[in-house]
C-alpha cells in the first residue's frame, strides 16, 4: 500500500543534503495527490450484475461479477503504482472478504442515485487533499493502470477527463475540481456520456477523452470478454450461442 510508506520519508529526508532525499519525497507527493476511487456492490446473489443475470441466472452473473472486480482490482492495485486505491462500497461491507486486502481504502457510498454516490466520493477525495481523482466500476475488461495513468496524466493539463464505454456511457471519469455531471444525468442509457460533455461545455470546463471500450452489462456482452487470453474457459463455455 503505498501511502504507508509515508512515514518513512521524514527519516530518509532528515539529511536535506542527501541528493536521493528529492526522488523520495517527489515519488510519495504524487503518490498522495492522486486516488482511484472503485465502484463496487457487494458480491451477493440477486444483487450485482442483474441484467447479465436474466439470461444467465443469479449465480452465473455473480461468478462473472466476481472475476471482472477481482481482474480490476490487481489491475489498478499492482506495485508500482502512483495512486492511492479507494474502494467504495454498496452493500454490506463485510461481504468483500479477500477484495479489502487488494486496496488500501474501503468506504460505504453514500445513499442516493449513481450521481449523487460518485459526485459525493469524488468531493469527500479533493477535500482531503487530492489533485486529481479518478472514478472507475469493473465492468470493463480493458481498464488497466495504463489507462489511469494516462487520465492523471491528462488530469495536469485539464480539469476532466472521461473514458467513453461503446453502449453511451464511460467506463472512467476524472477530474481535478468539483465537475457539474452528476445531477439529472438518465443513468444507465445510452446519452451518458453525450451528456456528460454537455455539462462540461455548458460549464466553460474543457476535457480529454481516453480511447472508448466495451463495458459487460448484458450476455451478449460476453463476447468481448472471450476474445481475451485471460479470460476463463468457464466464462466462454457461459457465452450464449449467436451472440
Amino acid at each position: 500500500m503505498p501511502l504507508g510508506f509515508c512515514h518513512l520519508s521524514s527519516i530518509l529526508c532528515s539529511d536535506q543534503t542527501t541528493p536521493s532525499c528529492v526522488v523520495v519525497v517527489t515519488s510519495l507527493e504524487r503518490v498522495s495527490r492522486e486516488v482511484v476511487l472503485v465502484f463496487i456492490r457487494a458480491p451477493l446473489p440477486g444483487t450485482v450484475k442483474t441484467r447479465l443475470a436474466a439470461t444467465l441466472g443469479d449465480q452465473a452473473a455473480l461468478a462473472v461479477y466476481r472475476w471482472l472486480v477481482e481482474r480490476t482490482l490487481h489491475a489498478l492495485g499492482a506495485s508500482p503504482r502512483s495512486w492511492s486505491l479507494r474502494a467504495l462500497v454498496a452493500g454490506d461491507l463485510n461481504a468483500l472478504g479477500g477484495w479489502r486486502a487488494l486496496v488500501d481504502d474501503v468506504r460505504p457510498q453514500c445513499e442516493g442515485d449513481l450521481g449523487a454516490r460518485m459526485g459525493e466520493a469524488m468531493g469527500d477525495a479533493l477535500r482531503e487533499g487530492f489533485a486529481r481523482v479518478v472514478i472507475v466500476g469493473t465492468d470493463c475488461p480493458t481498464l488497466d493502470a495504463e489507462t489511469v495513468r494516462t487520465a492523471m496524466d491528462a488530469l495536469h493539463a485539464v480539469p476532466a477527463v472521461m473514458a467513453p464505454a461503446l453502449d453511451g456511457g464511460y467506463y472512467l471519469l476524472g477530474g481535478s475540481t468539483t465537475l457539474p455531471v452528476f445531477e439529472g444525468i438518465p443513468w444507465s442509457t445510452e446519452v451518458v456520456a453525450a451528456e456528460t460533455r454537455t455539462r462540461l461545455a455548458q460549464a466553460g470546463l474543457s476535457w480529454r477523452e481516453l480511447p472508448a471500450a466495451s463495458d459487460i452489462d448484458r450476455a451478449e456482452d460476453l463476447r468481448h470478454l472471450t476474445v481475451r487470453d485471460d479470460c476463463p474457459d468457464w466464462i466462454r463455455a457461459l457465452r450464449p450461442e449467436g451472440t
